[in-house]
């Protein structure tokens, strides 16, 4: 990947004032691939990497995903495997980006519906929008069902519980006026395990 041609007579990399750019990369990200990639044997044994690191490991399993490292990719889901089995443990700004890393990555089925639920527990109970979690799941258009049914319970039930339409209800917490088509009735097929069980009322 680094010897691709950069467009002029001078290739990348060849001094600080000609950098190797690699496009939609963060520091912070590059830096979290390095560290592991360069550290001692001991320092990169999965059970010795604690949950703090847990940004880090996503940052490395989806910069080696990128760019097809898979024995990194592997080390780095075995991580989050071992760190993510206890959810109610983790920080919950940790759960947008590990849903996010595993629709990408088309992983870990029964960890990302656990992670789905944990998520949508904590925007439910916080009374937050349900915009990231249906970001989330259309950048994955395999696992779009998936965050679609989760949002419209919540969003069922936010409207049991107040006086306003469903409609103003989607409205206020900021839900384009696409999600909303494909909730209300573009999509009835994406939203029918909803119904399936009656909505407990609080």
């Amino acid at each position: 990947m680094f010897e691709l041609p950069s467009g002029d007579d001078s290739p990348e990399g060849l001094s600080d004032e000609l950098p190797i750019v690699l496009e939609g990369e963060t520091a912070e990200d590059f830096r979290a691939v390095l560290k592991y990639i360069y550290a001692p044997p001991i320092q990169v044994q999965i059970e010795s990497i604690p949950a703090a690191a847990l940004p880090e490991m996503i940052s490395v399993a989806r910069f080696s995903h990128k760019y097809a490292m898979d024995h990194w990719k592997s080390w780095a889901l075995e991580v989050i495997g071992l760190r993510v089995t206890s959810l109610d443990l983790l920080p919950t700004e940790y759960l947008q980006p590990l849903y996010s890393l595993l629709i990408l990555l088309e992983h870990g089925p029964s960890t990302r519906a656990r992670i789905l639920e944990r998520w949508c527990d904590v925007v439910e109970k916080n009374n937050l929008s349900i915009i990231p979690v249906l970001a989330a799941a259309d950048a994955g258009e395999a696992f779009y069902r998936e965050g679609l049914v989760a949002v419209y319970c919540i969003e069922i039930r936010r409207w049991e519980k107040g006086a306003s339409t469903f409609t103003q209800t989607l409205i206020r917490n900021g839900v384009s006026q696409i999600y909303f088509q494909r909730m209300h009735s573009g999509q009835p097929s994406h939203v029918a395990d909803a119904r399936v069980e009656p909505i407990p009322h609080p």
